[in-house]
């Protein structure tokens, strides 16, 4: 009977529908935030942005996300935050280029704000953080929060490729070889104060370097330097070629070199 009784009471209660319409404030580290494109009449586009490769200490090119308000009361937006080191947003109200978003100026119904992010990378790796969007709707005192992707890689103002030269085997008193492309990754031209081969030997440089490099994606911004290895004695040798330039990167340029000199028997080796 008491069963019944309860079927019955749960019968009579409306059933609720729940819907996601916004993100709430709570989490404790904004690194934390799930990606959230959509918050009903709130819409944040692109949900993404890859900035691909680009040189240390070379900002790109700024990149924008839209905040679209589509519902039918203001939006007041008091936080724009590109996370990370290596990202940074400026933005404005769309129609209104001097009138940032986030100084307490509604977003009318239909009105847009553009978020304008670069990429400027501070090291040779990746980087992925989260443009996030910190707003209120009116009658509503509940912060809500809206948020997109953004990625881009940091890579070294002067590469080399192969990034490291194995010459393997050799018999003591012949030689290798080891071509390497040093490419100015800078967009300008980046001028090379010195090259070095150590040790010598039993590595060499047969390529002298350019004084300078041509800004990338010009004639000119790269160079084929060849390296040598002779092994004057058995057994296994490390060393490097460094370079260091007048890049902002501030750092010396550093290629491996590995080598292992063998017996060549009295008969002679073979070529």
């Amino acid at each position: 009977m008491k069963k019944t009784c309860l079927l019955l009471i749960l019968s009579m209660v409306p059933m609720l529908a729940f819907a996601q319409s916004d993100s709430l404030t709570n989490s404790t580290d904004q690194n934390e935030v799930q990606i959230q494109v959509s918050n009903g009449c709130v819409t944040l586009t692109p949900n993404s942005q890859d900035f691909a490769m680009q040189p240390v200490d070379f900002p790109t090119a700024s990149k924008p996300f839209y905040l679209l308000n589509g519902c039918t009361v203001n939006l007041t937006v008091t936080n724009i935050t590109a996370q990370g080191v290596a990202f940074t947003q400026t933005n404005h109200i769309v129609g209104h280029p001097t009138e940032p978003c986030n100084t307490g100026l509604p977003i009318g119904p239909g009105d847009s704000c553009e978020i304008d992010v670069v990429f400027d990378p501070p090291s040779a790796s990746s980087f992925g953080n989260n443009l996030v969007i910190t707003y209120y709707k009116d009658h509503n005192s509940q912060p809500m929060q809206i948020s997109a992707g953004m990625s881009g890689t940091g890579i070294h103002d002067l590469t080399f490729s192969p990034t490291s030269c194995n010459f393997g085997e050799v018999p003591r008193g012949q030689e290798a070889y080891c071509i390497v492309t040093m490419q100015n990754q800078e967009p300008q031209p980046i001028t090379i104060d010195r090259c070095q081969v150590s040790p010598v030997p039993p590595f060499s440089q047969d390529t002298a370097c350019p004084v300078s490099l041509a800004t990338k994606g010009r004639q000119g911004d790269h160079i084929d330097i060849t390296l040598d290895f002779l092994p004057d004695r058995i057994g296994v040798f490390t060393g490097q070629f460094a370079v260091t330039t007048d890049s902002p990167e501030d750092i010396r340029y550093t290629l491996p070199l590995t080598g292992v000199g063998v017996f060549c028997p009295p008969s002679g080796c073979q070529q």
